[in-house]
């Protein structure tokens, strides 16, 4: 297999560089992508007079710098000896400088006229090209912090909706779904607002009837797809069989026959799974009969039998029906709101002079076509363009997708111009930014537009060892999807071969893969990290060592453990700036001298390094209901003489450096005026010199947006800060990098440590509106909307609900690419953690929401005792680099005794993964096998109140009580049996173990 996937590999690199073929390229992690990308760009230069006629786009300003330098160091014979195929990027640059002089050209030092650029600033050119085609009105200016501007226009709309009836009434039902919180209203409206080019062209400018009949259309498309599904399925006679079953009716796949097969799926399943008791009780009086219930039972036996129908039936069972009478108001009622909120963000963009990019994607695309057509704009720039590039094309959104097609519109089979597009769907990680990996499959299968892509794939990896390399083929064609799912965002895996790389280090090699759980226990967790840091640095001091997190949160017990230890860390984009004790200063400051009356502003400003007064002397000058202003008393000798003697002086200094800079508001640049204050404050000597540096990112962010006059005040802070982090630095070249697996792609280390698996990746969203925007093959999108579920309802109506259920499946979906994502990062060895809560049986089973439940056994065991070890995929393939697994770990886990002393054996000889490094406890004695961990870094308290009352409320208090009244009248395993008593002592037991 390997020498086949490097013949395609080394096919695909060759075919790749043809300027005649429009290509799709398919490159996994470490297959030298970029190189492919330079490669081929140096080739189309060599057909092209003008280098302005070609343009690649990428998604970020980091990826667009580096394509531009690998090209400009490949045109000046700066390659280096090391790079992926640097022999032929030698040749290649060689034939495009020669075919540029032959042209009067020198592209090493004509490197501006290489078009180069991100996706963002390609269509702000395009919608800067034609203003009034563009609907721009001239030129633009984007604001990298535009969340204070979707704030103002959703208050705005309130406010009007205040004075307006007929927006009143709509703004009154969010508020009653809402509970009447205005701050909620208007936060997701503002965020609605951010995501408006999903709904905007749907509520904008047409009725909100339209909106609902697509919406019907979708669903019923959708509906039809799934019922289609289920009767490929059925065998004939079997469905003739069921619709024979009392109240059926006909089996169809029109959806106006859904209710039948609800029907049929209320008849035959229940909690899922087959029915097994058949009683008129349960059924109904339609199956009174005894031979209806003979019917039925014949009929699920039938259906038993057809692999994959209990699913696809329990699922049909769920499918909404058209939109009611109440949800088409409810959609109508948002649609008009979400239109007003639109036009006053217009408005906003209109007073500010600065726009978002959305907006310029929105225009560059009315730029490109017009009614559906392209416009004189399109042509003009799609004739000048004879061949596209574009990078990480997985990360492609439904709008930058249909910009392309507008690009292309003119283009035609065999007239010279060519579309590359180069991504790995396995790597597609953003649905947060709108990211569609849907599309991939859809331009691989039917093109983008009027072009037709070849499909190609690499296959050679050229980062990792071959450990590594052949550990993620095991794992991961397991836990991947087996087939390509467009609708449901599934990928399948792809397999990669190895390059033979240097041998790795002692620690390494010993052990390439490794992955430890830890039940109950994180403070055991931080430690062996901690540790394996500690090794790797002695027996490979010079490689790099990243600690990589799914959350901000999850590194928190890792980075206290590496700083106890004296460990040379650097986080990467881990600790907000505005989070930082410094920075909350300089906040406050800003705050109180922009308004004397904010009290609380104030009293942080004299609590602050620069003054440090005591609580006494925050009393003597602030008191309860006190009428007078902080700054008044500042004034006031009598309340001055109240205060302690010895911090007299310092706050009649704190006052005079205040009253100098509260004279000289407005007079100079915001952030000079306020850093001048600070540093007279004495501030830059009450801190530590490691947390000055986060005083100098706030000053000069704070310069930057007032210098493009986006700083109204300190209501902006929120935009300011919000995507501004600390960097502490570190004291060495190589220190230990901590940061999340999203800010890690791209990127690639010889060691990478993934703690943390055991916790909960994304949380449930909340939006006005839920809604779906599913691509198909070809022609229009699927589009799903509904208003999201109020305050005290869990998922809302039927249609609600689905949708939810489909963003569920494709969150799935997405985290186990976040998992490979996370293992591909690394070059030598891979260390995964976790610390999983454990059951009342000393079991464990990781949560489904989490990159540990991703790699549990997938088809083999559902929960691992404490002190086993789960059975991993890659055995049953024999992989070198893997623990043995397979049936014989499943009767381990069974509790077979001669499988687990032969399973423990074998996996102690491989010394791959380990259970916290601990041999299984006795029997008698498994609270010896959960230490208790020290105070403050113990796990989560069990879900008990303090007085041991569960929690949940009264309505949770009365459900539990029902349940036990009910137990007592009529279960076996009632309050009084020997079953409920093994219960309760197992519950109490669990609770021990929970209690710190």
């Amino acid at each position: 297999m390997a020498d086949q996937l490097e013949r395609e590999d080394l096919e695909a690199r060759v075919r790749a560089l043809d300027e005649r073929r429009s290509i799709l390229l398919q490159a996994p992690a470490g297959s030298g992508k970029t190189s492919v990308l330079t490669q081929r760009f140096l080739r189309l230069l060599v057909t092209v007079d003008d280098p302005g006629a070609i343009l690649a786009v990428t998604f970020t300003r980091k990826a667009a710098a580096e394509m531009r330098a690998r090209v400009i160091r490949a045109l000046r014979g700066e390659v280096r000896a090391d790079e992926p195929c640097a022999p032929e990027l030698g040749g290649l640059a060689e034939a495009a400088r020669q075919h540029a002089r032959s042209r009067g050209r020198s592209l090493e030092e004509d490197t501006q006229a290489l078009r180069i650029q991100t996706i963002d600033s390609f269509t702000y050119w395009l919608a800067s090209q034609l203003p009034i085609a563009a609907r721009a009105g001239g030129a633009l200016e984007v604001t990298e912090t535009p969340d204070e501007l979707y704030r103002r226009a959703a208050r705005r709309t309130l406010l009007t909706a205040e004075h307006d009836a007929a927006l009143g009434a709509d703004a009154a039902l969010l508020f009653e779904r809402l509970d009447n919180q205005w701050i909620l209203v208007e936060r997701l409206l503002a965020e609605m607002l951010e995501k408006r080019a999903h709904w905007l062209r749907y509520v904008l400018g047409s009725d909100p009837g339209e909106l609902c009949a697509r919406v019907n259309a979708s669903l019923s498309h959708m509906v039809r797809g799934e019922l289609a599904r289920i009767l490929a399925r059925l065998p004939p006679a079997l469905r003739l069989a069921a619709q024979e079953l009392p109240g059926i009716g006909a089996l169809q796949e029109d959806p106006a026959h859904l209710g039948a097969w609800k029907r049929l799926a209320a008849s035959t399943l229940t909690g899922g799974h087959w029915r097994q008791r058949l009683t008129a009780r349960g059924l109904g009086a339609a199956y009174e009969e005894a031979a209806a219930r003979t019917a039925l039972r014949s009929c699920i036996e039938g259906l038993r039998r057809v692999d994959g129908l209990a699913e696809l039936l329990g699922s049909a069972a769920r499918l909404p029906a058209a939109l009611d009478a109440s949800d088409q108001a409810a959609i109508a009622a948002l649609s008009r709101v979400l239109a007003r909120s639109a036009l006053e963000l217009h408005a906003e963009f209109a007073d500010s002079g600065r726009v978002d990019y959305t907006y310029v994607t929105g225009a560059a695309r009315a730029a490109l076509a017009e009614a559906g057509q392209p416009t004189e704009l399109a042509l003009r720039t799609g004739l000048s363009l004879q061949h596209i590039l574009v990078d990480e094309f997985q990360d492609t959104s439904l709008a930058q997708f249909q910009l392309l097609e507008a690009l292309t519109a003119a283009w035609e089979e065999g007239d010279g111009r060519t579309l590359f597009v180069v991504g790995d769907p396995m790597q597609s990680i953003y649905r947060f930014r709108d990211a569609e990996v849907g599309l991939f499959l859809r331009a691989r299968d039917h093109g983008i537009g009027n072009v037709r892509l070849t499909p190609l794939r690499l296959a050679r990896n050229f980062r990792a060892t071959e450990p590594l390399v052949a550990w993620n083929n095991a794992v991961f064609e397991r836990v991947f999807p087996a087939d390509d799912d467009l609708r449901a965002g599934a990928i399948a895996f792809s397999a990669s071969v190895a390059r033979e790389l240097p041998e790795a280090g002692a620690a390494a090699a010993a052990a390439p893969v490794r992955l430890r759980v830890f039940p109950d226990d994180p403070a055991g967790e931080a430690a062996a990290i901690v540790s394996r840091i500690v090794e790797l640095r002695r027996d490979d001091p010079r490689g790099t060592v990243a600690v990589l997190v799914a959350a901000h949160a999850h590194a928190v017990p890792v980075v206290t453990a590496l700083r106890e230890a004296h460990v040379d860390i650097r986080g990467v984009d881990l600790v907000p700036l505005a989070e930082r004790p410094i920075v909350r200063d300089l906040v406050q400051l800003t705050r109180a001298l922009h308004d004397l009356g904010d009290r609380a502003a104030w009293l942080a400003v004299l609590r602050a390094p620069w003054c440090g007064a005591s609580l006494a002397a925050l009393t003597a000058l602030s008191g309860l209901d006190e009428p007078q202003l902080i700054w008044e008393a500042l004034n006031d000798d009598a309340r001055l003489a109240r205060c302690a003697p010895r911090e007299l002086a310092r706050l009649v200094r704190v006052r005079d450096v205040l009253a100098q800079a509260l004279e000289g508001r407005g007079e100079g640049p915001v952030a000079d005026s306020l850093e001048a204050t600070w540093a007279q404050l004495g501030a830059p000597d009450a801190y530590a010199e490691s947390e000055l540096n986060d005083a100098r990112s706030f000053f000069g962010a704070l310069a930057e947006r007032a210098a493009a006059s986006e700083w109204l005040g300190p209501e902006d802070f929120e935009a300011l800060l919000r995507d501004l982090y600390s960097d502490p630095g570190a004291s060495s070249a190589n220190a230990v990098q901590i940061m999340t697996i999203h800010r890690a792609k791209g990127l690639e280390f010889d060691h990478v440590l993934i703690p943390a698996l055991d916790r909960a990746v994304g949380g449930p969203e909340r939006p006005l509106l839920r809604w779906i925007d599913l691509p198909s093959e070809s022609g229009p999108t699927d589009l799903l909307v509904a208003p999201a579920p109020g305050i005290g309802e869990e998922e809302g109506g039927e249609l609600a609900a689905y949708i939810g259920r489909l963003h569920a499946r494709r969150n799935v979906h997405e985290r186990t690419r976040l998992m490979y994502v996370a293992a591909t990062r690394a070059r030598r060895s891979l260390y995964l953690s976790g610390a999983p809560r454990s059951r009342a049986d000393a079991s464990v089973a990781p949560e489904a929401r989490t990159l540990l439940g991703c790699l549990w056994p997938v088809g083999g065991v559902p929960s691992v005792a404490c002190g086993r070890v789960p059975a991993d995929p890659a055995a049953s393939r024999g992989d070198a680099a893997a623990p043995a697994g397979g049936m014989a770990a499943a009767r381990a886990a069974a509790g077979d005794p001669a499988a687990a002393s032969s399973a423990r054996a074998r996996l102690a000889r491989s010394a791959r993964v380990q259970l916290g490094g601990r041999d299984p406890a006795p029997r008698g004695n498994r609270r010896a096998r959960l230490p208790r961990a020290p105070r403050g870094l113990r796990p989560a308290p069990h879900p008990r109140g303090s007085r041991g009352r569960p929690r949940g409320g009264r309505a949770a208090a009365r459900a539990r009580g029902r349940a036990r009244a009910g137990a007592g009248r009529g279960d076996p395993a009632g309050p009084g049996s020997a079953r409920s008593h093994g219960r309760r002592r197992a519950r109490t037991v669990a609770a021990r173990r929970r209690t710190p």
